[in-house]
Formats: C-alpha cells, structure tokens, sequence
C-alpha cells in the first residue's frame, strides 16, 4: 500500500510537470504568433487575393492610404460599414479601400452589388483564403480594420464597427 502511494503521488507529479510543460509551451507559442503577425502588420503586408472577376492579385501601395476591412456579408456590423462608406465616399476620394473576405466569390458580389460599393473608384472587393485572414493578418473577428498611410506603414487597426469619423482620423 505505502509503495502504491508513492507511485501515485509520483505519477500525478509527473503528470503536473508534464501537463504544465504543454501549457508552456501552447502559451509561448501564441505569443510567438501575435508577435509574428504584429511585426507582419507593421507595413503593408503582401498577400494574394482574388478580385470579383476571378483574377489574383496582391495589394500594393500606391501613394495613397489605404483601408483593409475584413468583412462577412452576413455581419450587420459589416453592413454598415458598407453603407457608411457609401454615404461617405466622397471623403475617401485619395484613399484606397480594400474590402477582404473569406467567403465564396458569389456571396462576396451579392454583397457588393446589394451594398452599392462596386460604384466607388477607390474601393475594391476582393476574396482571401480564411488561412491568410486568420495566419498572416491576424483576422479573428468582424469587421477588423487596418489603416495604412501612404507609404504602407500601419496607423492603427480597429476590430468591430467603427464609425467613419474616426476612421478618418488616421488617413
């Protein structure tokens, strides 16, 4: 009996060390990862998309600031955010925007066409695979927001709706 205890007692702080071991490392591993993508996000990261007429393409300054909002078109919050820069359009006259999703081609024109932006010069809309989204940008939630002046330097970066005002503030 008193050996069995021992065993016991040892097992269960094996299984501690171990167990605290793999925490260790998942927790260093995240954070190796957010301090990836925040270095990534520093500049204008190169990644491809794919515009609404089937084509590839990768983002590219153009002496410009430029807006990436990731969306889904069922986010209420990313349909207003549609409308609000449609509204506003004209304030984003020397910005480019570039709107990104992870769903199919055809959501992504039911979208565009329902919320009127395929009518703004300075706006594209486009698909991204949802590995890039989530792996090399760093997208977990919608609408998420990144601004970028225009040398492709990031001014800051919004999860959730954000009203145009303030948006405006970092172009």
């Amino acid at each position: 009996m008193p050996h069995t205890r021992k065993k016991l007692g040892f097992l269960l702080i094996l299984c501690l060390l171990i167990g605290g071991g793999i925490l260790s490392f998942l927790s260093f591993d995240k954070i190796k990862k957010k301090e990836r993508i925040a270095t990534t996000l520093k500049t204008l990261p190169k990644f491809k998309a794919i515009n609404l007429d089937s084509v590839g393409f990768e983002p590219k300054r153009n002496g410009k600031p430029i807006i990436m909002i990731y969306f889904n078109s069922d986010c209420e919050h990313c349909q207003s955010e549609a409308i609000e820069i449609v509204k506003n359009q004209e304030k984003f006259i020397n910005t480019q925007i570039l709107m990104l999703s992870s769903e199919s081609l055809s959501k992504i024109k039911i979208f565009a066409t329902k919320y009127k932006v395929l009518g703004i010069k300075s706006l594209q809309i486009a698909q991204i695979s949802s590995k890039i989204a989530v792996e090399n940008l760093g997208f977990k939630a919608i609408p998420h927001i990144l601004i970028y002046d225009a040398k492709g330097n990031l001014q800051k970066q919004f999860v959730g709706e954000t009203k145009i005002e303030v948006i405006l503030k970092y172009l």
